[in-house]
């Protein structure tokens, strides 16, 4: 028997020769791509695949570190979805993506594993958004370590306004509005305020603008 590149010539004694082509089924490749970027809000996760009418829905499963595979999202081929913010991330975390294209039988046809570390946090303050505002605020803010956090709000003379936060908070990024309110439930009047940030011993303020 000669094996050729792409047929094979058998025969024995006795017998004429015959070429005979080694015809093979192609193989789908049903996901085209499949990406992850860390973005402010979390990660996302984004992906094409090819036509095939027997693709039923697709899966995303996620490691963290060397732990076991969790899914987080399954969705129906019919919906069009085709990305996915991942927002429930740690930081300074290391985090396997795989995307599964669940064919009808149940089979799954697995990406290859997409692998992304997150940043480690610091402790920051940000600007509060939108500022100036009225009446509504968003703060935002970061911490390295799990700690008691406390968010107060002082008008210009130091005094205390309204305390929006006392607890625990796990490391990594966080929000809280302020919606313009004393801590007596009264509306405050237009003029400028103070965020102040507390974690541990550290502390970080910044001045916001109220207009009415």
């Amino acid at each position: 028997m000669y094996a050729g590149g792409d047929f094979v010539i058998a025969g024995d004694k006795g017998s004429s020769c015959f070429a005979s082509w080694l015809l093979e089924a192609p193989v789908p490749v049903l996901i085209q791509k499949f990406d992850v970027a860390l973005l402010g809000e979390g990660v996302r996760l984004a992906w094409s695949v090819s036509h095939d009418d027997d693709l039923a829905s697709f899966r995303i499963y996620r490691r963290e570190g060397n732990g076991e595979r969790v899914e987080l999202l399954e969705r129906d081929v019919s919906s069009n979805v085709d990305h996915y913010l991942d927002k429930k991330i740690k930081p300074a975390t290391t985090y396997r993506y795989r995307l599964a294209a669940v064919q009808r039988d149940g089979t799954e046809i697995l990406s290859p594993e997409q692998t992304l570390t997150t940043h480690a946090a610091t402790f920051t303050l940000h600007p509060n958004i939108p500022n100036p505002f009225n009446p509504l605020t968003t703060i935002r803010f970061s911490i390295p370590e799990k700690e008691r956090v406390t968010i107060s709000i002082h008008d210009v003379t130091g005094a205390l306004v309204a305390r929006l936060l006392d607890r625990e908070l796990d490391a990594g990024d966080n929000s809280i509005q302020w919606n313009g309110m004393s801590s007596s439930g009264t509306p405050v009047a237009s003029g400028s305020y103070f965020v102040r940030l507390r974690a541990g011993s550290k502390t970080l303020s910044h001045k916001m603008l109220l207009l009415k």
